[in-house]
């Protein structure tokens, strides 16, 4: 069976809905509607497809671990006895959000900072 794979708008009202919790408000975002009736539809609709359900899933997984993990290597950078320890467990923490992106042509370890999607695609 061929994955579907969701068109720009319904992965806008992926990451709107995850981000706020609210259907609705993310059909609105997401395609632009100006009748809170027709987001409320649009957003049941969306909520019943099996590829967007699939979607929401997959991307509260991925956060869920991305927290679990970050939080223990704060707990760890907080709780270890070696400023070298402390220093590990953050850098870690840098490279998994992001913030420590490793030029390989040059050795440099450039801050990076990662802007959110840009809403109106």
């Amino acid at each position: 069976m061929p994955k579907e794979a969701l068109t720009i708008k319904q992965r806008r009202f992926v990451i709107e809905y995850i981000q706020t919790g609210n259907g609705t408000e993310a059909a609105v975002s997401a395609y632009d509607c100006q009748s809170r009736n027709t987001a409320r539809s649009m957003a049941s609709e969306n909520l019943l497809k099996p590829a967007i359900q699939k979607a929401i899933s997959e991307e509260m997984s991925t956060i869920c671990q991305e927290t679990f993990i970050k939080a223990k290597l704060h707990q760890l950078a907080e709780s270890a006895k070696s400023e070298d320890t402390q220093l590990r467990a953050l850098t870690i923490i840098a490279h998994i959000t992001g913030l420590y992106n490793r030029d390989d042509k040059n050795g440099l370890a450039p801050l990076v900072i990662q802007l959110p999607e840009i809403k109106n695609m």
